[in-house]
């Protein structure tokens, strides 16, 4: 089963936000926060989670990024006139704000964080937002300051070219196993094996992470059951376009027996379909990463 991880990066800044504040804000003593309402954002298509109100003192906003998006600055700047829109509209005034993106892969970094327009006098335009990279922070910085709500990135943050995978995986696990509630102790481990698969090989991480371990999450769990979801939709998008005929519930069942590693000549004899058009079905759901094999 494959999980994008822009899905687990959303939820795991919910896990303990107050973690991440204080890693973007280590001066601050303690630290108080109080969600952003969430009519704040008008517009649906913003989608803006993580906006904090910090000690009643300044706005936080922290946009975790799990892909390449060339436009982020644009959205980002979006975001912000959308809290200005609110602070200004609700409290008659500007309210400070800070911006933090965080990039937990490289590959994913634009190199753009700034916008920058002065072609017309008067309408100059400079804007720019702090950048987190994950695969810069310093894993003693998470560890010794028990953050840990950021256990999860342990396996991607930096480490040395040299540095043995293998110790780095068992680390990252013996990390999170210190946690002492259970259940976010199943969470951190359930994200952290989405994050280091893009890093690291699948074969590495069975080694030393056990499905029943996984299955211990509702963070999982969740994700599980939106996947298959997810497929039985994409099941009805590709039974419509077969045609009626081949029928919609058809190819959801489809979906599923394949899931459950049902064989293609059996589903094939109780659909009344050929094994080359069960084959076919396959094939389509597997380019779309919406079966497991």
């Amino acid at each position: 089963m494959y999980i994008r991880s822009d899905v687990p990066i959303k939820r795991l800044l919910q896990l303990k936000p107050k973690d991440w504040i204080s890693l973007l804000f280590p001066d601050l003593e303690e630290i108080e926060l109080t969600d952003m309402p969430t009519d704040m954002v008008p517009k649906i298509e913003s989608r803006m989670d993580n906006v904090k109100y910090i000690n009643d003192s300044f706005i936080s906003h922290i946009e975790p990024n799990g892909y390449l998006d060339y436009s982020m600055p644009g959205r980002m700047l979006r975001y912000r006139a959308d809290i200005l829109e609110y602070t200004l509209s609700v409290y008659k005034k500007t309210v400070p704000i800070s911006q933090t993106l965080i990039l937990f892969f490289e590959k994913h970094d634009n190199k753009l964080h700034e916008l920058y327009d002065n072609i017309f006098e008067g309408q100059e335009l400079r804007y720019r937002y702090k950048v987190v990279k994950v695969w810069e922070i310093d894993p003693q910085e998470i560890i010794s300051r028990k953050l840990y709500g950021l256990y999860s990135l342990l396996p991607i943050v930096k480490h040395g070219k040299d540095e043995n995978e293998d110790k780095i995986i068992t680390d990252s696990i013996n990390a999170i196993k210190e946690v002492e509630d259970a259940s976010l102790q199943a969470d951190l481990l359930s994200v952290m094996s989405v994050l280091a698969s893009e890093k690291y090989s699948k074969e590495l991480l069975k080694k030393y992470i056990r499905r029943e371990q996984l299955m211990e999450s509702e963070l999982f769990q969740e994700w599980v059951e939106e996947f298959v979801i997810e497929g039985e939709k994409r099941g009805v998008e590709i039974g419509e376009k077969r045609g009626k005929n081949k029928g919609i519930q058809t190819t959801i069942y489809i979906v599923k027996g394949l899931n459950n590693k049902v064989p293609v000549e059996i589903l094939a004899k109780k659909t009344n379909l050929s094994v080359k058009e069960i084959k076919k079905i396959k094939a389509e759901l597997k380019s779309n990463k919406l079966i497991k094999a």
